[in-house]
């Protein structure tokens, strides 16, 4: 019977170490498992995301392209072959791609119109700056006349008190 005894330690140790590796792998993909779930749901949040990214960049990318046909139809006739309100599209995409055109020389928006009228604003701006400094100088000269009034008021009535004080000196004498 002591080989049986033995055989049977035997055996069930190994089933105790065979139960214990099966519940540390259990556990270790039950682990993984949820880290996996976890990721996936984060993927799919970050997916949402990129989308929303994407709309909003097609959505900027188009008020671009819409600021840049008024900026372009106001500076520069378009020519009979280009239609400004068509821009070329990227072919490996559907975003629509940027392209400034030059403009002819007949048709070239003058920049001396605006140096003239920064000439001009800063003429205009020059002017108020004197008219401001003038009033600011005429309201100094005013205080300055209020000042000087104010203290000969102050001395006319302390030669006013000291006339009477020498009127009541005599009279009381």
């Amino acid at each position: 019977m002591s080989i049986d005894t033995k055989q049977i330690i035997h055996i069930a140790s190994e089933i105790a170490v065979i139960g214990g590796i099966t519940v540390y792998f259990m556990n270790k993909t039950n682990k993984l498992s949820d880290k996996i779930e976890e990721l996936q749901e984060l993927i799919e949040q970050q997916q949402e995301i990129i989308k929303q990214h994407d709309n909003l960049i097609l959505k900027l990318m188009n008020n671009v392209n819409t600021l840049n046909n008024q900026n372009l139809s106001k500076f520069y006739k378009p020519s009979n072959n280009i239609n400004l309100n068509k821009l070329p599209k990227n072919i490996t995409s559907s975003k629509q791609v940027v392209i400034m055109i030059p403009p002819d020389e007949d048709n070239k928006f003058e920049s001396s119109s605006i140096n003239n009228n920064y000439e001009n604003l800063d003429d205009e701006l020059e002017e108020e700056l004197k008219d401001l400094d003038e009033n600011i100088n005429l309201e100094n000269e005013v205080e300055d006349k209020n000042e000087v009034e104010d203290k000969n008021d102050i001395e006319e009535e302390n030669d006013i008190e000291e006339e009477n004080e020498i009127i009541d000196d005599v009279i009381v004498d």
